[in-house]
């Protein structure tokens, strides 16, 4: 089961469609339902971005606290500190689900 967690950056992403990171951030949420999959985020997420390390290190505890198994971001350096692998969610689509295809 791969469970990755989802930062505020992808979701913001999708929902305001920005580019370039709306492709690979929309094709992550796509995996939502497939089985294999459970993806995660918190309502931390939400939280004024002013807060910094403070905030990463809070989903950083709820994604370890869920079980999760990745966590995908834009920002991965805000992430030095992770036990967690950390990825894109282009790297992660590429590198985990092995879809080159979706490159094409």
């Amino acid at each position: 089961m791969i469970k990755p967690f989802l930062d505020a950056n992808l979701l913001v992403a999708v929902l305001n469609k920005e580019y370039p990171a709306f492709t690979d951030a929309a094709r992550v949420l796509s995996l939502a339902g497939q089985k294999g999959f459970v993806l995660y985020t918190s309502p931390l997420c939400l939280a004024d971005k002013k807060v910094g390390d403070l905030e990463d290190r809070l989903e950083y505890n709820a994604a370890e606290k869920a079980g999760c198994t990745h966590l995908l971001t834009n920002d991965t350096g805000d992430y030095h500190f992770a036990r967690l692998p950390v990825y894109t969610p282009e790297a992660f689509l590429r590198e985990i689900i092995g879809r080159n295809d979706l490159f094409a």
